[in-house]
């Protein structure tokens, strides 16, 4: 199981209940959002009491620590029961906007993206570049299974007939939306993401699961006296991994522990690991491994 939160503002006084939230629902991956330099560790101390042996941010992947300020000020973590290997390459105005693992699992190595774009309201085409630097990196097969998760606030808007509209697009007084030719760009870098990386194993899955027909959000966007629910919150994942379930926990959003729903994903993994001898079987029904059952199969391997 995948858990994925933007905890608002590193968390404050709420760490403690959005942990607990984490240690009921047992996931084996966590991906969490708006980390401080202030707060990662007792994020992640707290998380290796639960089981996570293995915890990245990405405040220790920053080249000048001086630049973690103002806009900047906001990381990123990934929780693992099983062993990890950074892979953070991208190429993004704001390295600390991207986590990129190699996560060591039973059921073979997943790539996971954990990643926090963003608001182009306040960050203009800082937005646009990092979902570019994604697509270039992801835009490519691999051996792996794949997920990228997180904050991308994006899209605007989703459809009951299946249409993504971006922040580039405009609605006008007949109740069209249409795009201006100077937004074109803007439009193109949202949909490299929210779109195009199903062409490359990575599609949205609450869409996968659900089509357009169910709707549902993650955030709820307020102007002046009026509420706009968006589902700004996703899961982009490789077919091999199976995912059978997506669920947005609301009621987390609605205790005001965060301004975001977390999501929960549920994955059924439908092929083996390669390296494990034939005959051998990962846990299908369930993608959840103590940490000494995934040492006993890599014992088995050895």
């Amino acid at each position: 199981m995948l858990f994925s939160w933007n905890v608002r503002q590193g968390g404050g006084k709420r760490i403690d209940e959005q942990l607990n939230v984490i240690r009921d629902l047992h996931p084996d991956l966590v991906a969490l959002q708006e980390m401080t330099i202030k707060n990662v560790d007792q994020y992640s101390e707290a998380l290796k009491g639960l089981g996570f042996n293995h915890i990245h941010n990405t405040f220790k992947l920053i080249s000048e620590p001086s630049i973690i300020v103002g806009p900047r000020r906001y990381g990123l973590l990934i929780a693992s029961k099983w062993p990890l290997e950074i892979i953070n390459d991208f190429v993004i105005p704001w390295e600390e906007r991207v986590l990129g693992v190699k996560v060591d699992s039973p059921v073979g190595h997943i790539e996971l993206y954990n990643s926090h774009v963003p608001p182009g309201s306040s960050n203009g085409w800082v937005k646009i570049d990092t979902f570019e630097g994604i697509f270039n990196k992801l835009a490519c097969y691999s051996c792996n299974h794949r997920i990228l998760c997180g904050d991308f606030n994006s899209p605007q808007l989703e459809t009951n007939d299946g249409e993504i509209i971006t922040w580039g697009q405009v609605l006008y007084k007949d109740g069209s939306w249409r795009l201006p030719p100077k937004s074109e760009k803007w439009d193109a870098g949202e949909r490299s993401v929210l779109e195009r990386l199903s062409n490359y194993d990575l599609g949205d899955v609450y869409r996968s699961l659900y089509g357009f027909a169910k709707s549902d959000y993650s955030f709820i966007l307020k102007r002046k006296d009026k509420v706009f629910p968006r589902r700004f919150d996703h899961c982009f994942a490789s077919k091999t991994l199976n995912p059978v379930s997506f669920k947005y926990l609301h009621i987390y959003r609605e205790q005001k522990l965060s301004d975001h729903s977390p999501f929960i994903v549920t994955f059924q993994p439908n092929h083996l690991d390669k390296n494990l001898h034939e005959g051998e079987k990962t846990r299908s029904d369930k993608f959840s491994y103590t940490e000494e059952e995934f040492r006993v199969l890599r014992d088995i391997k050895k």
